[in-house]
């Protein structure tokens, strides 16, 4: 039975020598039995670090003193030399007068369950720096699109404190009513692609209108799916694609202006035109022209 155990299972004298060594020891450490009971040579082998080692033993004889060790965690270096994590329990054992005579550890490696650990951390630490350090606006929202949290930069744009909107629904609060139906579409894209860059308008706390560039996407937490959404006010850049656009616009009218003046039959009519076309294309209050005499 104990040597089907999947677990590390080891018996030592009072002195640190192996008296048992079971398949998984051999498995996890990469020495056979025959290569480590009789001696205690083999915790040279695991822990080749002088220090480390004389720290690893006198935890395990203030364990034999205290009758039980329990999760305590050490690194140890395979016969291959790939180091692995162990996580050991460790109680001593006696003959009947009560007189230790030597003890008993379980093993189990736990590196992957470790590295699996160290890359949540890992991910959160970089989601934390996502979310706190962007400099644009980020929400979180829930699987319900329920607002979570907001960094500062949210707070700054759209005017609203975490602490009053926590809970509410996002569309219901930046959304204006003409793009309701708009936004229901990005949440499902978001749901149904994982990802969507979008721009359009949202409105903040005082009703303001204002342009932005908001992209989505899902990610996966201990208590499921949320979504992460960013948004990047393009207000100025769209107030200059607007007066671009505007002025692409009058520049057609002049050429297409230019080319009826040239079909005017007097001077008169030729001022006449130009002073119209100037006030209503150039949008000036008024416009006049001084004709040469004669």
């Amino acid at each position: 039975m104990i040597n089907n155990s999947t677990v590390w299972f080891n018996v030592t004298d009072e002195e640190g020598n192996i008296l048992l060594w079971n398949k998984a020891a051999e498995e996890i450490s990469g020495y056979k039995a025959e290569e480590v009971e009789g001696d205690d040579r083999v915790w040279e082998l695991l822990y080749p670090d002088e220090r480390y080692r004389e720290f690893i033993m006198e935890k395990f004889n203030q364990a034999i003193n205290d009758k039980e060790l329990k999760n305590f965690e050490t690194k140890i270096e395979r016969k291959d030399g790939e180091k692995r994590i162990i996580s050991w329990n460790s109680r001593v054992w006696k003959y009947e007068e009560g007189k230790i005579t030597g003890a008993i550890a379980l093993g189990r490696d736990i590196t992957e369950q470790k590295e699996f650990q160290k890359e949540l951390r890992n991910e959160k630490n970089r989601y934390e720096t996502l979310f706190e350090g962007n400099p644009e606006a980020v929400v979180e929202v829930d699987e319900e699109f329920r607002l979570v949290r907001v960094n500062s930069k949210f707070e700054t744009l759209f005017g609203f404190e975490e602490r009053e909107i926590k809970g509410e629904y996002l569309n219901e609060l930046l959304v204006p009513e003409d793009r309701l139906q708009e936004a229901k579409e990005l949440d499902k894209k978001a749901m149904e692609e994982g990802y969507f860059d979008h721009e359009t308008i949202r409105l903040t706390k005082e009703g303001e209108e204002i342009d932005v560039s908001v992209s989505g996407r899902p990610i996966q937490l201990d208590e499921g799916t949320h979504y992460l959404g960013v948004y990047r006010d393009i207000t100025e850049r769209k107030e200059v694609e607007r007066q671009v656009m505007e002025n692409k616009e009058k520049i057609e009218k002049l050429h297409k202006i230019s080319a009826e003046l040239e079909t005017c039959e007097s001077e008169e009519e030729v001022y006449r035109h130009t002073v119209k076309t100037a006030e209503r294309i150039l949008d000036f209050d008024i416009c006049a022209i001084n004709a040469p005499e004669g």
